[in-house]
């Protein structure tokens, strides 16, 4: 798990609907964390991806704060790349950005300009910080629930 692990309970955020989702979610099988952009730009550097899928934007829907971390702090000093030890990770804390919520839906989104734009804040400060252009976005489980961006930004 990233030590960027959402530790809150975040079901206190969600409507009735969304609640239990939520919760399935933290205490089934799956964790979540807010995107960690140390791990992504390592990640990047080492695989050489020229795209990249966010997923899950619908999850977001409902925030009135998302976070992202830009950075690490180790025994008092700032680091900006992964640490090489367990013991390391253990004693991180981390810098996080963090972006106004749009706490509207996307689910029905199936373009760019369909997202609200805070969400397109949100998805153009991951892509200018790695260098590399969004063109996947999920908002929801099904097939259909895909925005393809063919011109991210313009790269």
């Amino acid at each position: 798990m990233s030590p960027s692990s959402i530790s809150i309970l975040l079901g206190a955020q969600w409507g009735d609907e969304g609640k239990g989702k939520v919760l399935d979610f933290l205490i089934g099988h799956h964790k979540i964390a807010w995107l960690d952009l140390v791990l992504l730009r390592y990640s990047a550097m080492i695989n050489g991806f020229t795209s990249l899928a966010v997923t899950k934007v619908d999850i977001l829907d409902q925030f009135h704060e998302i976070k992202i971390a830009i950075g690490y702090e180790l025994n008092g000093r700032q680091i900006e790349y992964p640490p090489a030890t367990v013991d390391d990770w253990a004693n991180l804390r981390v810098h996080y950005k963090t972006f106004e919520g749009w706490q509207s839906p996307t689910t029905s989104a199936r373009q760019w300009e369909q997202l609200p734009e805070k969400c397109h804040a949100y998805l153009e400060f991951i892509q200018n910080q790695l260098g590399v252009p969004v063109e996947y976005i999920g908002v929801g489980k099904g097939r259909e629930q895909l925005i393809v961006r063919t011109n991210s930004g313009g790269w």
